[in-house]
């Protein structure tokens, strides 16, 4: 234990060293000024701010001795909450606003749902396999209370099964959904990375992981009967149409989103992605021009 001295009209105290590493890891994720937002009975009652993060831990800990029962979130100048802490031991809360917004409707069904501990969705996860939506809640809140998290919020999640649809067919659902977010999330990663933005060491491993578990899956269904998948298949330009209209509406439901929660990055993102969209239908008219054409001359 360690003598602090605190911010002017605060007295000193004991810290425990283990909670002051935790606080002051999370404050290092964030720019400053920061804030500490005191929350008691579902009210802010005050706002306590923060110039470093090497005063944010025995900042914290003063607002906690203040302020016994409150809610304490500790929050970077873009509002991005950095670490959370309670005196009381609640369950965390699951906020349905942002889902509902998007969607029209309240979260149900079976899906990958994602979720994410900031309003802005800034640090969106997934939970590790399709569950129904109440597993999906206890899950998240078990997640949320070994983070020290107290509010979980349920981001846009495409990959829903709604009920009353047949497993296998909401299972070929979500798979179809997940395997278009894996498509977008690799076209923003070569998008950053061709302007010059480099890669963490760890983030090669998880590439490469992730190639090996989709080739896995694609060898599974090639088969072993000596032709490749490309030939089993002839071309579909309706269902190609099909798929690639579901995949700019989609897109067009994100850009709407984006503009509701005021996300300027989001809002020209997918903005840009529509517009690629709308050029991979007009690539996809010209390609069925040349495929009949080729069968017109059997070519």
């Amino acid at each position: 234990m360690a003598s602090i001295d605190l911010i002017p009209g605060f007295e000193s105290f004991s810290v425990n060293e283990a909670s002051r590493r935790k606080v002051h890891k999370a404050a290092k994720q964030g720019s400053y000024p920061a804030v500490i937002v005191v929350v008691q009975d579902g009210k802010v009652i005050h706002q306590e701010p923060v110039s470093t993060p090497d005063v944010a831990p025995a900042t914290f800990n003063v607002m906690q001795e203040k302020y016994p029962k409150a809610l304490l979130h500790l929050e970077d100048n873009t509002g991005k909450r950095l670490f959370s802490e309670s005196a009381v031991t609640e369950a965390a809360k699951i906020e349905t606003e942002r889902y509902v917004r998007s969607h029209g409707k309240k979260p149900k069904g079976y899906g990958g749902w994602m979720f994410s501990y900031n309003r802005d969705g800034s640090d969106e996860w997934q939970i590790p396999n399709g569950m129904s939506w109440p597993d999906a809640q206890k899950w998240a809140k078990k997640k949320a209370k070994e983070d020290g998290e107290d509010y979980v919020y349920v981001m846009e999640n495409e990959s829903v099964v709604i009920e009353g649809e047949d497993t296998i067919g909401g299972l070929n659902k979500m798979a179809n959904t997940d395997l278009e977010r894996i498509a977008d999330y690799a076209d923003m990663i070569k998008d950053r990375m061709s302007q010059g933005q480099t890669l963490d060491a760890w983030m090669y491993s998880k590439i490469s992981d992730s190639v090996k578990n989709l080739n896995s899956v694609h060898d599974t269904m090639d088969g072993n009967d000596g032709v490749t998948e490309a030939a089993k298949h002839e071309f579909n330009p309706n269902e190609t149409a099909e798929r690639l209209k579901r995949r700019e509406q989609q897109n067009i439901e994100r850009f709407r989103a984006a503009q509701d929660r005021e996300d300027p990055f989001a809002v020209q993102y997918y903005q840009l992605r529509v517009s690629l969209d709308k050029m991979d239908l007009q690539r996809l008219k010209i390609q069925t021009q040349i495929h009949q054409l080729k069968q017109k001359y059997k070519k």
